[in-house]
């Protein structure tokens, strides 16, 4: 991995992986997401939910959108990526991805959408940040990649339009899937963090027309979502950073507990609220806790339950403590600086690529 030690990533080859999964009794406290901007306390989600009108963009001087006019970009052995594909414009704003395709003889057996985490509103976060594992997963899973961009929250990119952006890429790469030789049935979404939020609301909304962007004839369809480190019940996480004031005073007062929407945003945000009609497989993979500093594994183990609950196929992958405890990345030990999270760290994701890497295959199909 970029700066990281051996092990799986785009330097890496293949990995021990050790991964167990997790009961429904793993115990653990929520804990809340990091600070990226003001809160409302009038509201009930905080921010960026129900953050309102778009502040017009990300700070002077802080780096804007990744993207430029469209290019393509030869890689080893024929695979090519091509570069700041515009799959819609949304809010006044172009939204583009890139495209990773294996060389041509190596016939990709599906699309897997890849969306960037950054706590919705990080303007550091962007594409670029995850492009060496959308290369990685090309070349290891055979499959093409979509890396893509969607608004921030202060670009205008708050629930739901944030959600309808990456929809919006999944009816794209579908819609075009023919142009680039790949098959339309089998698109699959990855996320970490905010990413994996969406990729879990992506998969498990499907069927719901008012959260549609309309950007094709044909409803948003995953046949799965792989989440690393995601928000799923996102009251639980606000008020455990100390937020419950905004609660009681906003709309936000029906906690999430296993499915049915809400017309409350902060509710309706939240992948537990749609447990009991997604449609998706979905494999959860999380760092056990205390190692990832971010989310709690209680996020993952109540969403797990709730889809199991539901007679939906999920995955739910707890790394292995062990196995975590054993490396170092970046210079820092895994044991003990709380980076177990997302799949860019290496700390989450040698542990767990193997189990990852399969349940792709298994949902890709022969």
């Amino acid at each position: 991995m970029p700066g990281g030690d051996a092990g799986v990533g785009p330097d890496a080859g293949a990995v021990d992986a050790g991964a167990v999964d997790a009961g429904r009794d793993a115990g653990a406290t929520d804990s809340g997401l990091p600070d990226a901007g003001p809160r409302d306390a009038g509201n009930g989600c905080g921010w960026p939910l129900d953050s309102g009108p778009s502040s017009g963009g990300c700070p002077a001087g802080s780096p804007g959108p990744t993207g430029g006019p469209p290019t393509t970009l030869p890689l080893d052995a024929g695979a090519v990526v091509h570069a700041n594909v515009t799959y819609g414009v949304r809010g006044g704003r172009v939204l583009q991805g890139d495209l990773w395709l294996p060389a041509p003889g190596a016939t990709p057996k599906g699309i897997l959408v890849m969306v960037h985490g950054g706590g919705w509103g990080d303007c550091n976060q962007r594409r670029d940040v995850v492009s060496p594992f959308a290369g990685f997963f090309m070349a290891t899973q055979d499959v093409a990649v979509f890396n893509i961009e969607y608004r921030l929250a202060q670009e205008g990119g708050v629930y739901p339009a944030n959600l309808g952006d990456v929809k919006c890429a999944v009816q794209f790469i579908t819609a075009q899937a023919a142009t680039y030789g790949l098959d339309p049935t089998r698109v699959l979404i990855i996320g970490e963090s905010a990413g994996a939020h969406l990729a879990l609301m992506t998969a498990m909304t499907q069927d719901r027309a008012d959260l549609d962007p309309g950007c094709s004839a044909q409803p948003p369809r995953v046949k799965a979502a792989f989440a690393y480190s995601p928000p799923t019940n996102l009251p639980a996480l606000v008020v455990a950073r100390g937020a419950a004031l905004a609660y009681t005073e906003g709309p936000c007062t029906t906690p999430v507990t296993t499915c049915g929407a809400s017309c409350d945003r902060c509710i309706d945000a939240s992948p537990l609220a749609h447990a009991c009609t997604s449609p998706a497989k979905v494999m959860l993979v999380q760092a056990p806790d205390p190692f990832d500093a971010l989310i709690p594994a209680s996020q993952s183990v109540s969403l797990a339950a709730a889809l199991a609950d539901a007679g939906a196929q999920v995955r739910l992958l707890i790394a292995d403590a062990g196995a975590i405890r054993a490396q170092t990345w970046v210079g820092l030990s895994c044991a003990d600086a709380g980076i177990s999270h997302g799949f860019q760290s290496a700390c989450l994701l040698n542990p767990t690529y193997v189990e990852l890497a399969a349940a792709i295959q298994d949902a890709l199909g022969p």
